[in-house]
């Protein structure tokens, strides 16, 4: 029964990818091995970061072990329908060789693969039932009504699968609702984000600039600080200067005094002369010689 291969051949796929999503992993396909199974080897030790030994006595073990005249089966993938689920995950299979984003792809497979098989896996069971019920039927002669019992069931189950395909249809389309929404929220969270980055080069400009300013007023107050201690010497010379023109202002007035007495002694000294010569006027010629080589 080839769907029931295909659907054995898809859990057996998808059950060690799930199994395995918390480890590195590396996709190998059976015919790269009798391409050239080196390469394969080189890839797997790249993905997986551990070192395999390929010595000689290895690579003759290697040759004898892979016999292409015991290959007794080849899939073409490009034979295969393109909406047939087995071809789906092969190909993605294919892809997860060189391109780690197809394990997401079969993750998502093996997803819906799960609702499936949750709605119509009691349904296959059933079936098979039905089938295996069929075929003792047809070798026991005469039971004809059990196998209208057996068509009519089937019926039964192929309504109820399309039922189910409409219900997973559903489930399909509301996926791809959340799916898109999912998307615009993704744009909105980009768009945020590359806004967040603007206001923070923006910032990162404020805060330079705020540093450039500080530095100019830490410059303007030191020199402001230079000027008032310069001021500050300023001032103490001119109060010096100040002291000493009060000093010689002072110093001034006492000459002044001093000149102003002086002067009054030698007017006093005027008088008394112009006094004696008035006193000695009309006195004996001698005593005018005396007066006259005096006042030589």
């Amino acid at each position: 029964m080839p769907p029931i291969g295909e659907l054995l051949w898809a859990q057996h796929v998808l059950e060690p990818e799930r199994a395995t999503r918390e480890h590195k992993r590396a996709m190998v396909a059976y015919g790269e091995l009798f391409d050239d199974w080196r390469s394969v080897v080189a890839r797997v030790e790249a993905q997986l970061d551990i070192g395999l030994s390929t010595s000689p006595g290895i690579e003759e073990e290697v040759r004898g072990f892979l016999d292409s005249g015991l290959r007794h089966h080849r899939f073409n993938a490009l034979e295969a329908p393109s909406e047939n689920v087995s071809s789906t995950i092969y190909a993605a299979c294919l892809d997860a060789r060189d391109d780690s984003r197809a394990w997401a792809r079969i993750a998502h497979i093996g997803a819906v693969y799960e609702q499936g098989l949750s709605m119509f896996g009691r349904c296959l069971d059933d079936l098979s039932r039905v089938f295996e019920f069929s075929e003792d039927a047809a070798k026991a002669a005469g039971v004809t009504a059990r196998g209208a019992d057996a068509a009519a069931f089937i019926r039964d189950l192929q309504a109820a699968m399309v039922s189910r395909q409409g219900e997973a249809e559903g489930l399909w389309r509301e996926k791809e609702w959340f799916r898109e929404q999912t998307d615009a929220l993704r744009q909105k969270v980009d768009a945020l984000e590359r806004h967040l980055a603007a206001k923070q080069a923006e910032a990162e400009f404020v805060w330079h600039e705020k540093e450039r300013f500080r530095e100019q007023a830490e410059a303007t107050a030191q020199r402001a600080s230079d000027l008032e201690k310069s001021l500050a010497i300023e001032q103490a010379g001119r109060a010096t200067l100040r002291d000493e023109h009060q000093h010689l202002k002072r110093e001034l007035n006492d000459l002044r005094e001093r000149f102003g007495a002086l002067r009054q002694c030698h007017e006093a000294a005027q008088h008394r002369r112009l006094s004696l010569r008035e006193r000695l006027t009309g006195r004996p010629a001698r005593v005018q010689d005396i007066w006259k080589t005096e006042g030589d």
